[in-house]
């Protein structure tokens, strides 16, 4: 559970802060035994300054996004329910997912290891264990990314100190942090994804093939829903493509450079290999 002193500390804005996304509480829903599922006006809820609508807002869909997408092929494999309800009159699933709280991974993502158990139990065929692991895989590849793009766009999305209400200077202070908190999670995401690989010999869910599949799915702030007044403009560090498409060891390169760039020089040095990146991810859809 999120909520509480620890919980209330953390928030900040409408997007930002564990369990926290379009002003409301994850654990209202998950108390009663579901899941939230965002309506289409809260997709459209705005954060209070650049740092909480581009970055947190953008951080919490790409969650959402790819738990929806995992949640659908896990009920393609009868190991979790599709069917939704209602909480308080705001859209839910009827049944949360298993997070690694209880099936032995990391308590922040839905479990590889309590599905799969789930799934040994029924004495599936090859044909089922391939698709849960591909599911998987996109799962964490999905949040993996998400977390590069939040480590590449924080600091020139920043708090509005001065305007962005209540909680904006502990913002502030959680920042400091943030970037190693979600440069770890995504390195840990790699390991899941390399293991999964590796038990199924996943070859063929090639780069090409998940980045085909991030086109579709893949949260950027330049979409429609992030428009905001008197905001400034989102300022991104690196194209779509290159979010999508780039190998994973560059991107964690990427964002450590640019969280420790700090003058003109190094700025342009990031500039020059985003640009690198960004001609060799276009081969990725050739």
């Amino acid at each position: 559970m999120t909520s509480g002193f620890i919980g209330d500390l953390l928030r900040y804005g409408n997007w930002s802060g564990p369990g926290w996304t379009a002003a409301r509480e994850a654990d209202d829903f998950a108390a009663v035994g579901k899941a939230r599922i965002l309506s289409d006006a809260e997709l459209r809820i705005a954060g209070v300054d650049a740092y909480d609508n581009y970055v947190a807002k953008a951080h919490d869909l790409n969650e959402y996004q790819a738990e929806h997408a995992l949640r659908a092929r896990l009920a393609e494999l009868g190991l979790a329910s599709a069917e939704q309800s209602l909480h308080e009159g705001a859209p839910a699933w009827a049944k949360p997912l298993v997070f690694g709280g209880a099936g032995g991974d990391d308590h922040r993502f839905v479990s590889y290891r309590a599905y799969r158990g789930e799934l040994e139990r029924r004495g599936p065929d090859l044909s089922d264990r391939v698709a849960l692991g591909e599911g998987f895989l996109r799962y964490y590849t999905h949040i993996m990314r998400s977390n590069l793009q939040f480590a590449l766009d924080y600091k020139d999305n920043g708090v509005a100190l001065f305007s962005g209400g209540t909680g904006a200077a502990r913002m502030l202070l959680q920042l400091a942090g943030a970037a190693h908190v979600f440069l770890t999670e995504a390195a840990k995401l790699e390991v899941a994804v390399k293991t999964i690989r590796n038990e199924l010999d996943l070859r063929v869910a090639r780069r090409r093939d998940l980045s085909a599949w991030l086109e579709t799915v893949f949260v950027t702030p330049d979409a429609e829903i992030f428009a905001a007044e008197g905001l400034d403009p989102y300022a991104p560090t690196a194209p779509r493509q290159v979010l999508i498409a780039a190998p994973i060891d560059d991107l964690q390169n990427l964002a450590a450079m640019k969280i420790a760039s700090r003058n003109a020089v190094g700025r342009a040095e990031v500039r020059r290999i985003v640009a690198e990146l960004h001609q060799g991810a276009a081969t990725a859809f050739a």
